[in-house]
């Protein structure tokens, strides 16, 4: 269990300060990193104009038919694009830096040791200083495989930078909800506290600030489903 994610009323949206608090890694940028990987592949195309030409389908794909039910800020842009990109090509052209397998353990036993089920401020803050230290190494994590086809090391590393994030936001939001809650048991805040934290955790990743998002308790009522004869 090393991230331990929990779908309590603490839950950790990830966002975005400036753009109007939508999800910062954005599930776009994630479905872009792969399908990229997948077209490189596809195409095999050495030329230069390889890369090019695939930014310009991404930027079709994910500026211009968006998936169905999403607004247009949801919707990846130019500079999301090339951030991509930029991920990519640096774990592509990496010579130096340490294997996924290694610094996914390190993390797995952060996560473990200061961030499981029964917590205490102090060890969460131990713990937010050597993810802080472990993210540069993470960032220049090194693939020895540099093939197209069926690169399953390019995809751990592109994961584990992806964890990193998904760490980060459950610890910082963590240490920051003072009580106790569902799976999240702190030893110095033993009680609930529904004055101050019955509400969701909103993590901005670029400032590493938590505020909070008020719960939705409308009710919402379905009409029972009818027995029926099974049919096939």
């Amino acid at each position: 269990m090393p991230l331990n994610p929990r779908p309590n009323s603490d839950s950790h949206f990830k966002t975005d300060d400036t753009k109007n608090n939508l999800p910062a890694t954005s599930p776009f940028l994630f479905l872009l990193t792969i399908w990229l990987n997948y077209m490189v592949k596809k195409k095999k195309d050495k030329d230069k104009g390889a890369e090019e030409r695939i930014l310009a389908a991404a930027r079709k794909v994910f500026t211009t038919k968006g998936m169905a039910g999403a607004r247009m800020q949801d919707i990846a842009d130019e500079a999301d694009i090339n951030k991509a990109m930029e991920r990519l090509n640096k774990v592509n052209t990496s010579t130096s830096g340490e294997s996924a397998s290694v610094l996914r353990k390190e993390l797995q036993t952060i996560m473990q040791n200061y961030f499981g089920v029964f917590r205490k401020g102090e060890f969460m803050q131990k713990g937010i200083e050597q993810l802080a230290a472990l993210r540069k190494r993470i960032e220049n994590v090194s693939i020895t495989d540099k093939s197209n086809a069926f690169n399953t090391a390019r995809i751990e590393a592109l994961e584990l930078q992806n964890l990193l994030e998904v760490a980060e936001a459950t610890a910082i939001a963590a240490e920051e909800r003072k009580e106790s809650r569902g799976a999240h048991a702190r030893d110095d805040f033993e009680d609930r506290d529904d004055a101050n934290w019955l509400c969701h955790s909103l993590y901005f990743p670029g400032t590493k600030r938590v505020t909070k998002r008020a719960v939705n308790f409308k009710p919402h009522t379905m009409e029972a489903f009818q027995p029926k004869k099974r049919t096939y």
